[in-house]
């Protein structure tokens, strides 16, 4: 994912994975879609995060939620409380506590009915996750699903 780096590999293109699912075409072969991987690989390569998250949102049964500030863990660090301040990584933060555009994810995509939104939260984080709870079910309320008024 980060051309040459040695750092971990979160994810491939959620567009390349989306025309992928689609030329499948089999209903059984769907998406897990880790919102904060693919955040990270956007920040690295740069593209249209939002269109990219809509383009594979029909074919995400199951969703990985967590935050983070969409910067590549591409440097070395000496600790990972460097990562923290200085947001690199997939950091596994509460959701709300990062920069991903929830608010813009909810407006523009359209998932499956039944998606699961699943909380992948960092144990340093766990005395947040009261909060980190109700914000995902915040989401998972005002996510948009296919038959339901929206368009496939």
């Amino acid at each position: 994912m980060f051309g040459g780096h040695a750092g971990q590999v979160h994810c491939a293109s959620p567009a390349r994975l989306a025309a992928e699912l689609a030329a499948i075409d089999h209903p059984h072969i769907r998406a897990i879609l880790d919102v904060s991987h693919s955040y990270l690989r956007n920040g690295f390569h740069g593209s249209d995060f939002v269109a990219e998250i809509a383009a594979l949102a029909p074919f995400a049964n199951h969703l990985h939620v967590h935050d983070s500030f969409g910067r590549a863990d591409a440097i070395w660090m000496y600790h990972k409380s460097e990562r923290l301040a200085f947001g690199h990584g997939d950091q596994h933060l509460p959701v709300g506590w990062g920069s991903i555009p929830w608010d813009a994810l909810m407006e523009a995509c359209v998932f499956p009915v039944g998606a699961v939104f699943d909380i992948e939260l960092n144990p340093r984080y766990w005395h947040a996750v009261e909060a980190c709870i109700a914000a995902t079910r915040a989401l998972a309320a005002r996510a948009r699903t296919q038959g339901a008024g929206a368009a496939a």
